[in-house]
């Protein structure tokens, strides 16, 4: 299967081999789908036919981390990607290789210990959004990913931004549910130093948290999910607790709107738990802005800065510089980030670590209405 895509503004070739994940990764690309390109430079290819990889590699420091100049290759517990470069530096392909159970019990037993209740074939387009299509930007001189949910209306998009469990999505569900708001990203998104932000279409994940007490959101989480969907739920919930269970949804199933593909970013509020009584909004500058921005993403990319890292001690020891740093990628993104930011409203909002869930949704849509002015 051939055809071409737009992740994040970034035109794609998109070639499948694997036949027993193919169709559900179509399924999770539709929305990103396009009838033709536009760019007339050489398009970026992904594929999972490693027949074409042509590269051989130099060293290997340490075991997980093959390296060769015109390569930064990935090996982990999930999934195995090798992005490739031309003599310019410029990411020309993407290999990557799912890591799956071949054998059916044991993705039967893996479903039902995941927490999503999903195996990694039912999984694969969550597992390349958040480690392939994400970290492909991190190639671009441009872009800057921003651990963030976001919103639109009126063309204007609002992130809310901070640790993860810190009330990003929670945030999201209340504003989209009701189509008051447009979806256009759950976990992390992407901006430009245009001021864009890009639509990120990986599946929302819905935690038991979100669904308790909200009866619309338990219907929609439960549709078409069949009796054992259900049991696992249940058990999930009564063993572990709400914070250890969840489905993802895709946006077109869980919202009324979906925000198109790029949109113009309006507001910027950082979420941040603290010791506080009550939820308290304050002023934040850029600089502190795009500070505490970039040190969120960075952990939670730690594993691929730590690849980055491996990568410059290959490429050192081989005598040759390498492709990326942590430090370029840190000064790239923060430079990137306060561009992002420079006409825009940035609030940070201290919210009570104790708060009730539904009173912080109550009192969260207000602060909104009167920050935003809507």
């Amino acid at each position: 299967m051939k055809s071409f895509y737009r992740f994040f503004g970034i035109e794609t070739l998109v070639e499948l081999k694997d036949s027993l994940y193919k169709d559900q990764l179509i399924k999770d690309f539709k929305i990103y789908k396009v009838d033709e390109i536009v760019s007339k430079k050489e398009v970026l290819k992904l594929t999972d036919n490693w027949s074409e990889f042509e590269q051989t590699f130099l060293s290997r420091n340490p075991s997980i981390h093959y390296y060769n100049q015109n390569v930064f290759f990935i090996d982990e517990k999930l999934i195995k990607i090798a992005f490739v470069f031309n003599e310019e530096k410029k990411l020309k392909s993407i290999f990557f290789e799912l890591k799956y159970a071949k054998n059916s019990f044991r993705r039967g037993l893996r479903k039902w210990l995941n927490m999503q209740f999903t195996n990694r074939i039912e999984n694969v387009g969550q597992i390349l959004h958040e480690q392939v299509l994400v970290p492909l930007t991190f190639f671009c001189e441009n872009k800057v990913p921003i651990h963030a949910s976001a919103v639109t209306r009126s063309d204007k998009t609002l992130l809310f931004g901070g640790t993860g469990g810190v009330g990003k999505t929670s945030i999201e569900l209340e504003l989209c549910l009701n189509g008051m708001y447009g979806f256009a990203a759950d976990d992390i998104a992407i901006g430009d130093i245009e001021g864009t932000i890009y639509s990120n279409y990986n599946s929302p994940k819905i935690y038991g948290y979100n669904a308790e007490g909200n009866s619309i959101l338990k219907k929609i989480v439960f549709q078409n999910q069949g009796l054992f969907s259900k049991i696992h739920w249940n058990f999930h919930k009564t063993i572990f607790g709400l914070a250890k269970v969840r489905r993802k949804i895709a946006p077109n199933s869980l919202f009324k709107n979906v925000s198109p593909e790029k949109t113009i970013f309006s507001h910027y509020l950082m979420l941040f738990r603290s010791y506080g009584n009550e939820i308290a909004v304050t002023e934040l500058s850029k600089e502190k802005a795009s500070e505490m921005s970039v040190a969120v993403i960075l952990a939670e990319y730690a594993y691929f800065m730590n690849h980055i890292k491996w990568h410059q001690f290959n490429a050192l020891g081989n005598g040759v510089e390498p492709i990326l740093t942590v430090d370029m990628l840190k000064g790239r993104w923060e430079k990137n980030m306060n561009q992002l930011l420079d006409k825009i409203a940035i609030n940070q909002i201290n919210i009570p670590i104790r708060i009730n869930h539904n009173q912080f949704k109550s009192e969260i849509g207000e602060i909104i209405k009167r920050i935003t002015k809507n």
